[in-house]
């Protein structure tokens, strides 16, 4: 008997903590301030066994400047020489079939 009313007692439990758990939680926005992103672009290329993509993107006059970018679930970390002031023309590789030695 004990078994018959364990189960679906724990089972509401589990429910309920799921719904409780999984309750949208707002940030405040006062305090993370993001730099606002124009015109957002990429483009996809296939050169002599070389797949990847061009990210390109400008940012307003900000603080915070980004480190990498994220695209398809491929990080690419920015250098130097893809900033241009508030511009930014990243070269994500993909794929490549190309030996270097």
């Amino acid at each position: 008997m004990k078994n018959n009313i364990f189960i679906p007692i724990l089972i509401i439990f589990g429910v309920f903590i799921s719904l409780v758990s999984c309750q949208k939680q707002l940030i405040q926005t006062d305090s993370i301030a993001l730099p606002t992103i124009f015109n957002p672009t990429h483009k996809s290329y296939s050169i002599k066994g070389e797949r990847g993509y061009t990210v390109s993107f400008e940012l307003a006059a900000s603080e915070a400047k980004p480190i990498a970018v994220v695209f398809n679930k491929i990080q690419k970390e920015i250098v130097e020489n893809e900033i241009h002031e508030n511009n930014f023309h990243v070269n994500i590789m993909a794929q490549s079939a190309i030996i270097e030695g």
